[in-house]
């Protein structure tokens, strides 16, 4: 990066962060609201925008865009900034090559969840294991990856009086 290119990257980025801080002062959403919609077409999520969890999110988005942007603005001075980590969970095990029950341990720390919950994934987990071994889940990348959730399941109905 040239020099005349860093000082208007500065600018930019100084203006953008008034902006967006001006924005957060004032808890306007509407900097965000592309964000925000990106963010919710990219992990599946439909959210009305009449809900009341909408302008939550977008405050989340518009404080992640200041504390992006302040980092930036402190690079842009020439200060070492860490890269943020990203997120473990599925993705880290696709990533790392890890197995089935490595995805499993990442999403159960991904956060707090019912002990039932837990209880059924691991025991659903375990039979897989069980019957086709702990698979690479790099093997399944593409169909990870690719499934959006337009799958529908259905549970089998199951007949109790069967006809004799």
């Amino acid at each position: 990066m040239s020099v005349d290119q860093l000082r208007y990257r500065r600018v930019l980025d100084e203006e953008s962060l008034k902006s967006m801080r001006e924005a957060l002062a004032l808890g306007d959403i509407a900097a965000v609201e592309e964000d925000v919609a990106d963010a919710l077409a990219a992990f599946g999520i439909n959210l009305a925008p009449g809900s009341p969890s909408y302008p939550a999110l977008g405050i989340a988005v518009l404080r992640a865009c200041v504390r992006a942007l302040q980092a930036l603005e402190q690079r842009n001075a020439g200060e070492p900034v860490e890269t943020p980590k990203f997120a473990a969970g599925l993705t880290g095990a696709l990533e790392a090559g890890g197995t089935l029950q490595v995805a499993f341990e990442g999403w159960e720390k991904a956060r707090e969840r019912p002990t039932g919950t837990i209880s059924e994934y691991w025991r659903a987990v375990t039979l897989f294991i069980e019957l086709h071994g702990d698979p690479e889940m790099g093997d399944y990348d593409d169909d990870l990856r690719s499934f959006s959730g337009t799958a529908k399941f259905r549970q089998p109905s199951i007949n109790i009086h069967p006809r004799e």
